[in-house]
């Protein structure tokens, strides 16, 4: 019996110590390194993540926003402030105040990037308004969205929409990537078809956040029938609940505890 007392013991100290550095290693694990899923050409509602818990939605038309698949978008109009703890890179007015190459370009609207042919015709009503209008920085090919109020060890999800319907012989071949640290999405065509009627892309991407802060660059990328142009045309960012390292102390600990009553038992 001392035998086994001593061997619980042993197993009992063992246990706890896992815990505590597995719930440490949890909380210094890499964070920040956005994971892009596949780009996914628009196709309807269902393209709307509703995971988690909504954090912020905004869409750059100019009158409306609507809720797809859940989902409710605020217009982001003027200054381009999204929030009060959410803000694009800006400091009031159409100035997008950031680092590197787009700092203190102004932001457009570009109006009017629907089309009255399919398949953008056969989006549902509250989608194509979502994408009928977007932003994009005046005179470079590159913009610096900067999502602030983070929680730290949160994990995030963000979702990227870029669309132009239309057929103008250059916006239709137009592409982009985004970066956030060293990862970057795969391109993001505005018009998958080069067609009119056609459909741009959305990407989303997944992050743990190891500041208050998480910085987006997208870089417009060249082509011989267009020039490089940044655009979006919506964002949205939910958290992600996932187990926190308290929870897994709690779970180690209910081990620990039903493992030393059967020996209590024994005894």
């Amino acid at each position: 019996m001392k035998n086994d007392l001593r061997t619980f013991r042993k197993w009992l100290f063992g246990s706890a110590l896992s815990a505590v550095l597995l719930a440490m290693g949890a909380g210094v694990a890499p964070a920040a390194v956005v994971t892009w899923q596949p780009v996914s050409t628009i196709a309807g509602d269902s393209d709307v993540n509703n995971t988690g818990t909504l954090v912020a939605s905004y869409t750059f038309c100019l009158t409306y926003a609507g809720t797809i698949n859940g989902v409710g978008f605020t217009v982001s109009l003027n200054n381009y402030v999204m929030a009060s703890s959410w803000t694009l890179a800006g400091s009031g007015g159409n100035t997008l105040a950031s680092s590197g190459p787009s700092a203190g370009q102004d932001l457009q609207i570009v109006d009017g990037v629907g089309s009255p042919s399919d398949p953008y015709q056969s989006l549902d009503f509250n989608y194509e308004v979502l994408l009928f209008s977007g932003v994009y920085p005046g005179n470079t090919s590159q913009m610096t969205f900067m999502l602030s109020g983070l929680t730290t060890d949160q994990d995030y999800l963000v979702e990227f929409w870029v669309n132009d319907s239309r057929l103008t012989g250059s916006t239709e071949f137009r592409s982009q990537t985004i970066t956030s640290g060293s990862a970057t999405s795969g391109v993001m065509d505005f018009n998958s078809t080069n067609s009119e009627g056609g459909l741009g892309q959305f990407v989303i991407g997944t992050f743990t956040a190891d500041a208050a802060s998480q910085a987006f660059v997208i870089d417009g990328i060249a082509a011989p029938e267009t020039v490089a142009v940044a655009q979006l045309n919506a964002i949205q960012v939910r958290a992600i609940p996932e187990p926190g390292s308290l929870a897994l102390l709690v779970v180690g600990g209910v081990a620990v505890l039903t493992l030393a009553k059967r020996f209590r038992l024994r005894a």
